[in-house]
């Protein structure tokens, strides 16, 4: 029998990122940009804590690109 054993491919954390009128005002675009992998969701109702990111289910609150990095390293 032939055994071909790939390498374990590492899954991209999913990042999602808040485009609803205030998180989009608040940095929520310019964290799309600097974030290559990330996707627009929907508004979180968190509009007080702008710009919300929602990363593998949890959602950081003012964020900015280097905390969602750091974020993703734990």
């Amino acid at each position: 029998m032939n055994l071909l054993v790939l390498p374990a491919m590492e899954k991209q954390p999913y990042i999602g990122v808040c485009l609803g009128p205030r998180c989009g005002d608040y940095g929520g675009r310019a964290l799309m940009q600097a974030l290559r992998d990330s996707e627009a969701v929907n508004c979180r109702s968190l509009c007080a804590h702008a710009p919300v990111v929602a990363l593998e289910g949890r959602c950081l609150l003012r964020a900015t690109a280097q905390e969602v990095v750091e974020e993703m390293r734990r």
